[in-house]
């Protein structure tokens, strides 16, 4: 899979396109394909270091590790959510 991944705290040089292995999916887990993300205020300030007193970051992260999420809401495989 693509991500965006910082090398150390900085602007945006510091953000590099890298391939990531596939997530593991469990049996109780949903993999779902994402069409479109985007990144908000507290995202710039993450990678500035402006935040890393209250969270640090292990280098290298990748954009939206913090963003998972799990629905029992019974949708199948292939269907858009």
């Amino acid at each position: 899979m693509k991500a965006f991944v910082l090398t150390r705290y900085g602007n945006n040089q510091e953000i590099q396109a890298a391939d990531m292995p596939e997530p593991l999916v469990n049996a109780e887990d949903v993999l779902i394909q994402v069409k479109a993300a985007s990144v908000n205020p507290v995202d710039f300030k993450i990678r500035d270091g402006q935040l890393k007193q209250v969270l640090p970051l292990r280098f290298p992260p990748h954009s939206g590790q913090r963003r998972g999420r799990r629905s029992d809401a019974g949708w199948g495989e292939g269907d858009a959510v």
